[in-house]
């Protein structure tokens, strides 16, 4: 696609903008550990707040929540509304202990929390694994979000893609190392702002195109399931191999979500009891208040502003960009679902052959062959191009309706759909927007990113452990010196973020990936703000199990599942979650009463500093305070937050759907929560300041 001038001027004025913006902040990022990690813990509440909602809107989440309406319907995004509960959770009850702990990272908690080797080492290991494993994880993902933007504006393929999305990185990086926190707070700011309005603008093109018509005339045609906020009774199965639909999320599944998911996994930005880099945003607010703002205000733009312009914008490209639809039943379309399975074995061939006579001679072609034994799809191109391939007289078909190959791949990456309708709705000067908003959405990702990771190496590994500050000559020596080594770590797991782009296929596949391996851990990281006997094996388990629970039921439970016709009851009622859930809880439980509670004196420093709520007795006697904290009203404020950001999101959906009944519903839900959360608010504060 060709952008018109506008569209470059537009794009390349915000490229400018963020290095000046880099350049700016460079000396006041120079100082300190903490001032460049923490943008030395000054930051107001609204700016701490808006950089948690724009670092959690990356390129992906769009493409990531396309993918995931296409293919489990509205209802499937309680994989990720579920957070609700958790997040406000941390706002209410931990926003403020956090701020109050004083600590540079979330990991130097662990050994303020906890005492002795074990909680060394746990530092030490989570630095590597939540620094480089999971942050170079997480920078991938949205790394290929990113070029998929690109490969699909401009028809490229997806390795020169990455490649171009690697010049974005250094761009990102390179502001973010010069700036630290403070440049990419200031930043992420204006990007969100660019990215919401992109997001908003693009939904009301689509939605009022003549192709779309109207939400009645998509309910006709997709289904009321689709359209169900909430689950339905079972998913039906689908009827036909190029049946590309989602439908709605199972009950199991919806109960998985909404009833565990919240408390037990551990995912970026959806932590239990706070972490990654919302606790960053909290330890650089000016205080405790600030604290409580910013993630109040985070949990409200992440869940009432942003979902609705992208579920949209989702279910419009459901409907223009679905086989299933315009085109049931195509030949062409079930070919490509065939070769999309790797053809490796001599059975495999003898089938493909079989079916389709015309593989013999692909056979005998290198670059046909290739992608037969790859898959179609899965060369790193989209599929209408491998297609293409191995059958040339697609062309024509292609040249002649367009539409027919966006249908094509997006019946194999319905993520594309979000990108398709950019292309194809919005005028010249709002594509530049639009895709300005991506960029800013992008960059704001992956700064944060690198700057979290590079905290964790710096302030976690390399000053704890390799060369600590009395081996400097004097503090701030130490303290330059750390700053320059977050630099240096920040261009490293660039680097190292990159190179794993290149192996990273499906965006949402990671996000439930993650959600698995992190199943159980949630609990622990709230009791420990909340239960003097958890200690750091407590931690250590909770860590490890799920990996082990994960795989047993992926290669002895789920097979035993599974129907003739390829129907699997556990799994789409996350039966290999619970299972994890349960596991893991039993195996931490176990090892906490196994194993020796943490140091008595050690306790008490915790607790004299950060004189946190919950089960504290034995530690609350030896205390300075001895006095319980009150959290009557701090339980209240999450349970009516909770209502009142739920009654939000479900509203304005009914609304744009057109169901005005529970539209009124929910809306009266959402004012009454938000009454009672202002009044619990003020309660709180007031017992505070005596």
């Amino acid at each position: 696609m060709n952008l018109q001038w506008i569209d470059w001027a537009i794009v390349a004025g915000f490229m400018l903008l963020f290095l000046w913006i880099g350049l700016r902040y460079q000396k006041k990022a120079s100082g300190s550990v903490a001032d460049f990690f923490l943008g030395g813990r000054n930051l107001p509440w609204y700016i701490a707040g808006l950089s948690m909602v724009a670092t959690t809107f990356a390129a992906d989440t769009p493409l990531a929540v396309t993918e995931i309406t296409a293919t489990k319907g509205i209802s499937g995004n309680w994989l990720w509304w579920n957070m609700v509960t958790g997040g406000l959770l941390t706002t209410f009850l931990f926003s403020r202990l956090w701020r109050r702990s004083g600590v540079v990272t979330e990991l130097e908690l662990i050994e303020f929390r906890y005492s002795g080797k074990t909680a060394a080492f746990l530092r030490g290991f989570k630095s590597i694994y939540l620094g480089v494993v999971m942050n170079c994880m997480i920078i991938a993902w949205v790394n290929i979000a990113m070029a998929t933007i690109i490969m699909v504006f401009f028809e490229i393929s997806q390795i020169e893609a990455i490649c171009y999305t690697g010049l974005l990185m250094l761009v990102a990086s390179f502001y973010s190392a010069l700036s630290g926190l403070l440049g990419v707070a200031i930043t992420d700011v204006i990007q969100f702002t660019v990215a919401i309005i992109g997001c908003v603008v693009l939904a009301f093109y689509v939605v009022n195109s003549p192709e779309v018509g109207s939400i009645e005339e998509m309910k006709t045609i997709m289904g009321d399931d689709f359209f169900s906020l909430l689950p339905s009774q079972a998913a039906p199965e689908k009827e036909a191999t190029n049946s590309f639909v989602g439908y709605s999320l199972t009950i199991g599944g919806f109960l998985a979500f909404m009833c565990i998911q919240w408390w037990a996994s551990w995912y970026p930005g959806g932590e239990p009891g706070g972490g990654g880099y919302v606790a960053q945003r909290m330890l650089s607010t000016k205080d405790e208040e600030h604290s409580f703002k910013a993630t109040l205000l985070f949990q409200v733009c992440h869940f009432c502003l942003r979902p609705w312009p992208w579920i949209i914008v989702a279910i419009c490209a459901v409907f223009l960009y679905s086989p299933q639809i315009n085109f049931p039943n195509d030949s062409t379309i079930i070919k490509a679902q065939f070769f999309h399975e790797a053809i490796n074995s001599d059975d495999q061939k003898v089938k493909a052959i079989n079916l389709y006579p015309e593989v013999t001679e692909m056979w005998a072609n290198e670059e046909k062959k290739a992608i037969l034994e790859a898959g179609v799809g899965n060369s790193k191109r989209l599929v209408s191009k491998d297609m293409e391939v191995l059958y040339p007289s697609l062309s024509k078909r292609f040249e002649e309706d367009p539409k027919f190959r966006q249908n094509m791949d997006f019946a194999f990456a319905p993520r594309l759909g979000y990108v398709f309708a950019m292309k194809d709705y919005l005028p010249t000067g709002l594509i530049g927007l639009l895709l300005a908003a991506f960029l800013a959405a992008y960059m704001s990702t992956i700064s944060t990113q690198v700057n979290w990771g590079s905290s964790f190496l710096v302030n976690d590994l390399f000053s704890r452990f390799i060369k600590p500050s009395s081996e400097y000559e004097s503090e701030e020596i130490a303290q330059r010196d750390y700053v320059k080594w977050g630099r240096i770590f920040s261009v490293l797991i660039m680097i190292v973020g990159f190179c794993i782009s290149f192996i990273v296929e499906s965006i949402s596949g990671i996000w439930e990936l993650i959600m698995e391996f992190g199943a159980g851990l949630g609990l622990v990281l709230i009791l420990r703000w909340l239960w003097w006997r958890i200690n750091a094996w407590s931690e250590i388990t909770a860590t490890i199990a799920p990996a082990f629970a994960y795989f047993i039921c992926k290669i002895f439970i789920e097979p035993s599942f599974e129907l003739a016709d390829g129907s699997n009851v556990f799994i789409a009622n996350k039966g290999t979650f619970l299972v994890t859930v349960g596991f893991t809880t039993i195996a931490w439980l176990v090892t906490t009463y196994l194993t020796s509670p943490v140091d008595r004196k050690h306790l008490l420093t915790f607790y004299n500093k950060v004189t946190p709520p919950g089960s504290w007795g034995p530690v609350r006697a030896e205390a300075e305070n001895t006095e319980q904290q009150p959290i009557l009203w701090q339980l209240i404020g999450w349970v009516s937050s909770s209502c009142m950001v739920y009654g939000v999101l479900f509203s304005t959906g009914y609304i744009l759907l057109g169901n005005e009944g529970k539209f009124k519903l929910t809306l009266a839900m959402a004012i009454i929560g938000g009454g009672l959360t202002w009044y619990s608010i003020r309660q709180t504060v007031a017992k505070n300041r005596r």
